[in-house]
């Protein structure tokens, strides 16, 4: 998701969103709560079958306020949900072919991502130098606003989106005497020799983090 400019909004929208933003500044836990409530209304709407008007033009707000918040404050479990819903409601035909593709993708998905973080767990245990560590390994499937959006901009065929499925490594136990981007650097190349990298997939976020203060190492196997 991209952050959204100020200026790109209408007046209403605009002021929303720097209240939420001032009120972001004193205490973030406000905002996440606000957040919470916008997806449970957008969540009551569409199971109530409110009118499509009203459905509309809260997911139209949701998008361009909320989701930009939440992007900003690093709130992926909120803002991919809120993502979602915002696209079945203004893009239902869309949505319902992306989401026919991803259940037909997981069904393959899901086993071949437990078996994957099951070796790469076992093999950075058995590495003398990593196996200090612990690990935190999850897979997941690409929300499906993303997939839609990454077509939608670079006019992809969905057989060309590359990240439709993950692993996510996280790391635990570093001291504060070790550098942590060095343990990151360590444990990505471990990766790339269980599985062969794809040419020009790295991107390394650590030394160059996100506009919202995310940092990680990516890149596609």
């Amino acid at each position: 998701s991209a952050l959204v400019d100020i200026g790109d909004l209408d007046e209403q929208n605009a002021r929303r969103l720097r209240e939420y933003i001032l009120i972001a500044l004193r205490d973030a836990r406000a905002v996440l709560a606000r957040l919470t409530q916008v997806l449970q209304d957008l969540q009551q709407k569409v199971e109530s079958e409110s009118p499509a008007y009203d459905q509309q033009a809260l997911a139209l707000l949701v998008l361009q306020v909320h989701v930009p918040l939440a992007y900003a404050l690093g709130l992926g479990a909120v803002m991919w949900p809120l993502e979602d819903l915002s696209f079945r409601i203004l893009f239902p035909l869309s949505y319902r072919a992306c989401e026919s593709w991803h259940a037909h993708i997981w069904e393959q998905a899901d086993q071949l991502i437990q078996e994957a973080c099951a070796t790469l767990l076992a093999s950075l245990q058995n590495d003398p130098e990593l196996r200090r560590y612990r690990y935190e390994i999850t897979g997941r499937a690409k929300n499906l606003f993303s997939t839609f959006k990454k077509m939608l901009r670079s006019g992809k065929r969905r057989e060309d989106i590359l990240d439709i499925v993950a692993l996510r490594i996280v790391i635990d136990g570093i001291d504060e005497s070790t550098d942590q981007h060095e343990v990151c650097m360590k444990v990505y190349k471990h990766v790339i020799k269980v599985w062969p990298e794809l040419p020009g997939r790295f991107k390394n976020y650590c030394d160059q983090p996100k506009a919202n203060g995310y940092r990680s190492l990516h890149t596609t196997l």
